[in-house]
């Protein structure tokens, strides 16, 4: 995760996580900017969540998760749970390195 977050940091320079990243690593010391990287990271992840839970609701991903916990079984989301986030970060990580979005996605502009 952390890989991908230096990743998203590299190709995704105008972005508000980005944007965010840098403002608080101004000082450059390395010891900040290894803390902030991981923050980064689980900012990511929460904003991927967030996207498949309640955001798109056409897209692949979320019409998956939908139809593996549609019997509401405590074990089955917790096993979901894990199988969504090792998606979410290939979905991710192709995202951005070669900006293949997801079947489904309408990205738009944020702000």
């Amino acid at each position: 995760m952390i890989q991908l977050a230096w990743r998203f940091l590299l190709f995704q320079k105008e972005s508000a996580l980005a944007r965010w990243y840098r403002a608080r690593t101004a000082d450059s010391r390395v010891g900040t900017r290894k803390t902030m990287i991981v923050a980064l990271a689980r900012k990511l992840l929460i904003a991927l969540w967030r996207f498949v839970t309640t955001g798109e609701k056409e897209s692949a991903l979320a019409r998956w998760y939908r139809a593996r916990t549609a019997d509401s079984r405590v074990g089955t989301r917790k096993t979901m749970i894990v199988a969504l986030a090792r998606k979410l970060l290939i979905a991710l990580w192709r995202f951005v390195t070669t900006g293949e979005t997801l079947e489904g996605v309408i990205l738009r502009p944020a702000g």
